[in-house]
């Protein structure tokens, strides 16, 4: 009886400390982690370009990797001033997407949804919580086609 008294008190505070803060837009969001407010505002007024016309695939890959996400860019060019959305629901901008891997890093947390929420990683606590990357899609607004990435799962060794 005493161990039942206990899960349910540790799932009450769990619950409890997880809750969402209404008194901060776009700060602490479901899994945990800060969205910057500047970004997600203006992240969370694009739209997925679903009726933007598919180009050619891109020779880019996609490796998500902890709280990270990283492009190499094996096409002869770069990419400036371009969206990559993820899952269709998750919006980055992005400045440069060099040739090769160099500087091709950039934080989950500064991917937004519609509702100005972070891409979904989880932690210590709840590592399972991370939305795996099924589709990745780079989109250049002034090219006004959206191209599909390989996305690539790559397992971590624990040393």
């Amino acid at each position: 009886m005493k161990l039942k008294f206990a899960s349910l008190l540790l799932i009450i505070f769990v619950t409890g400390c997880s809750s969402l803060q209404p008194s901060t837009p776009f700060g602490q969001f479901l899994f945990g982690h800060e969205a910057d407010a500047p970004i997600a505002g203006d992240l969370s007024k694009l739209t997925y370009p679903g009726e933007a016309e598919l180009g050619d695939d891109l020779d880019i890959i996609v490796v998500p990797d902890g709280f990270d996400v990283s492009l190499a860019n094996r096409e002869p060019q770069s990419f400036n001033a371009i969206q990559l959305w993820l899952n269709r629901q998750y919006v980055g901008l992005l400045p440069k997407v060099a040739i090769g891997t160099d500087g091709n890093t950039f934080r989950l947390k500064d991917f937004i949804n519609e509702h100005g929420e972070a891409y979904p990683v989880g932690g210590i606590i709840n590592p399972d919580k991370t939305f795996p990357i099924v589709l990745a899609e780079l989109f250049d607004p002034a090219e006004g086609k959206r191209h599909r990435l390989l996305v690539r799962k790559v397992k971590r060794v624990v040393k």
